[in-house]
């Protein structure tokens, strides 16, 4: 998934992604399933699917024009890597037409990665696996005065459904809270 754009030096149009995963069509409750790994649901934002939930409380993304995902998807906050646009395909069907998120989830999930590489949601380890965080080597993700703007719009959009689940006795979950796990 794209969330920014830049002009390289050399004119080059470099798009910057995040993973997506459906976990082999069993859900982040379904990979992440003990109650010792509840964290690991925080670094994921599940995008709209019919009956989607989200036990750490975080936002789910809608797409335009009202649609779903076939099947429950997740951003992963801690997979992001940048590639030329011009390897890029359009996501969705001929037929449907091409599909995104609406500019208020663009921003929320803007605001997630940054939050997410500064330390204020949970990241899980490498612990000698053969997959590491870019994260792990002291990359940032890198991002314009658009993206910047656009995830304190997210911020602000979190803080009042934030506040409005607080008031119902919730909290967004980040994986960072001490002594307490939410329900699974």
């Amino acid at each position: 998934m794209v969330w920014d754009v830049y002009q390289r030096e050399d004119g080059e149009t470099i798009a910057r992604c995040l993973q997506m995963t459906s976990f082999g069509k069993r859900g982040v409750e379904g990979k992440y399933d003990k109650a010792h790994v509840w964290k690991y649901h925080c670094q994921y934002l599940p995008v709209k699917h019919r009956g989607v939930t989200s036990r750490t409380n975080q936002p789910i993304l809608e797409l335009q024009d009202g649609r779903e995902m076939n099947v429950q998807s997740y951003v992963h906050l801690d997979h992001f890597f940048e590639i030329e646009a011009r390897y890029l395909v359009v996501w969705g069907s001929k037929r449907a037409g091409a599909m995104g998120l609406t500019s208020g989830a663009l921003d929320v999930l803007r605001a997630k990665l940054i939050q997410f590489a500064n330390g204020g949601i949970y990241r899980k380890r490498n612990n000698g696996g053969p997959l590491k965080s870019p994260l792990d080597s002291g990359l940032k993700p890198s991002s314009s005065k658009e993206v910047q703007e656009a995830a304190a719009r997210g911020r602000t959009s979190e803080e009042t459904r934030g506040l409005a689940l607080a008031t119902s006795g919730k909290q967004i979950w980040t994986g960072l809270e001490h002594g307490a796990e939410p329900a699974l």
